[in-house]
Formats: structure tokens, sequence, C-alpha cells
């Protein structure tokens, strides 16, 4: 059993408790796991973010340890014996879990000895346009976010959290949770989400549409787990309600006159579409924005009357020429 955590280990458990420690002491349930595509431009993210600080006193994923705690800085620079934190994102803005991952990385720093005097987030700029004849301008594609008042006023808020993390995920003990995580930002390994969602009945409260996790736990604490079991009272939005509703009667509603009206609207010829894109968080097509959705193939298929014969064209751009 580990004896430290890290920072990727508490931000984890900020999330959620058991999906932290099923991930940190149950790697079997990782088997054939490989980091999603997302992630991976997070790490070219980050080795483009080094070359901001080509001939500065810098080291690169510097470590700070305790008796308990692992933190990695991706770039920690020394300015006449200041020493200030820079951490990578893909993202184009700050986001609600970079807070916990930033105050764990100040607080273990700060315990290792470390003189901390800023923390910051380099991010990608979303106004950035990529001109194929210039190349990738890396001070203009990334930029820099300086939160180190945010940060030093939070961080202390984050120590009871980190005891409480420490001490679960290197219990050996899986730890009981009264609710479960409902989404995940990258998907999870399928043995890990058939463990993870063992104990969850078909059609659970965790089925119902953009129920909060304070609902989550409320129906949860009293052992309501089937969204048939969820009382008649219980505090839900309309349409919430009525998914309840409809899941006991074992019925569906269809709005047939809509749906003829929908239809009866539509003038030939008719078109249906289908494409593809892709976004990457670091431009190279002339003229791309970081994160744009660009369109490089389509399949579209066409009806010119009532009865007639489908037509079809498609496209499928393989050049390394911006196809929009």
């Amino acid at each position: 059993m580990a004896s430290l955590i890290t920072k990727t280990d508490f931000v984890r458990y900020t999330q959620c408790p058991l999906y932290a420690w099923l991930w940190k002491n149950r790697p079997d349930l990782r088997e054939g796991y490989h980091n999603s595509r997302i992630a991976d431009q997070g790490y070219e993210v980050e080795k483009i973010a080094y070359k901001l600080f080509d001939g500065q006193d810098v080291s690169f994923q510097a470590e700070a340890k305790t008796g308990k705690y692992l933190a990695r800085a991706d770039i920690l620079k020394n300015d006449d014996g200041k020493l200030h934190i820079f951490e990578v994102k893909s993202s184009t803005k700050k986001k609600t879990e970079h807070v916990p991952d930033l105050c764990f990385q100040l607080n273990t720093f700060r315990d290792a000895g470390f003189d901390i005097a800023s923390v910051n987030l380099i991010l990608v700029n979303s106004d950035y346009v990529f001109d194929e004849k210039v190349g990738l301008e890396i001070d203009k594609f990334l930029k820099i976010e300086n939160l180190t008042e945010e940060i030093f006023k939070k961080a202390d808020g984050f120590r009871l959290e980190m005891e409480q993390a420490h001490k679960v995920l290197t219990n050996e003990k899986e730890p009981s949770v009264t609710s479960l995580k409902k989404t995940f930002k990258y998907p999870l390994p399928p043995k890990f989400a058939e463990y993870y969602w063992k104990d969850i009945p078909e059609f659970s409260i965790y089925d119902i549409c953009n129920i909060r996790k304070n609902k989550l736990e409320a129906l949860a604490s009293r052992d309501i787990l089937r969204i048939k079991d969820v009382p008649d009272d219980f505090d839900l939005s309309d349409p919430q309600k009525l998914q309840v509703q409809l899941t006991k009667e074992e019925k569906s509603i269809v709005d047939r006159d809509a749906i003829k009206n929908e239809l009866d609207s539509l003038e030939y010829p008719l078109y249906f579409l289908d494409y593809e894109t892709i976004n990457p968080a670091i431009p190279f097509l002339d003229k791309q924005k970081p994160h744009q959705q660009v369109v490089f193939q389509y399949s579209l298929h066409i009806l010119d009357e009532p009865g007639g014969k489908m037509r079809h064209v498609e496209f499928l751009h393989t050049e390394r020429t911006n196809p929009i």
C-alpha cells in the first residue's frame, strides 16, 4: 500500500473517494488502459510551454515530497531566489478542478521547505490564429494567468481535505461513499466502470436527467437506487418528475402531432448529412484556432422527391491543408 498521495490522487479524491481509491489501489481494473487523445494533447502543450522559458533558471517536473504528499510542478522558475510555480493546461480557461490541483501543489511545496512567491496557470489562447507561413508562435499561442492571490487565500482551506484524502487512499480498505460520481471527464476503462457501477441497478437514479449531486446523495442515503423507488413527493424538476413517473408506469410519451407537423414542414430535396471533425488543442492548419472544430469528411444522401431514388455524395480531405 502506497504511503504517499500525489496531486492527481487528490484531485480524483475531490471528485469521488471511491473512484480515487480504486484508481490508486486496483491497477488490475485499468488493464489495457491508455491515455485519451485529450490527455496526450495536454502533454504536447506542456512540451511547447517549456520553450517559453528558454534561457531562464527553471526546473521541469520539479518535485516536492513530504511524509504524506508528493507534488510535481510542470515548471518551477527561480527568479533571484524567488520560486514561481507554473502549471500547464491545454484548456483555454481556468476550470474548477484547477483550484484543488494548485492548492495541493502550493501546500506540498511549502511543507517541503520551498518558499513559493507565485502560482500561475499556462493556458491556451483561444483567440490565437495559426499562420502556416509563420509557424506556431508560442508566445501568442499560450497565455499566463497569475492565480497567486486566489491560491494563497484558498490553500489552507484544503489542508483538512488533503489529510482526509491521505487517510482514505492509503487505507487497505475500499471506502464506502454516499453516492457515486455520475460522469467523468474521461471514459472509465471497461473493467473499472463495471466494478464501479456493480451495485447500481438498471434504470437507476443516476439515469435521471440533469440530477445534481445533492439529490443523488439524498436518495442514496435512504437506500433508494431505482427510479421506481423515488418517492412521488421528492423534490425534482418537472422534466425529472415526468421521467420518474413514466419509468414507474413503464410508459412513454410520443407527440405524434408535433412529429407530423415537423415532417410536413420539410421541403424537397431532403438532405441527410453526416460529418466528422477534428479539434486539436495545437492548431496546424492555416487560419485555424486552438480547439476549433474543423470538418474534414462528410457523407451526404439526397432525396429529390417523395419516393425518388436516394443520391449520395461524399468528401474526404486527405491533404495537410485547411479543408474548410
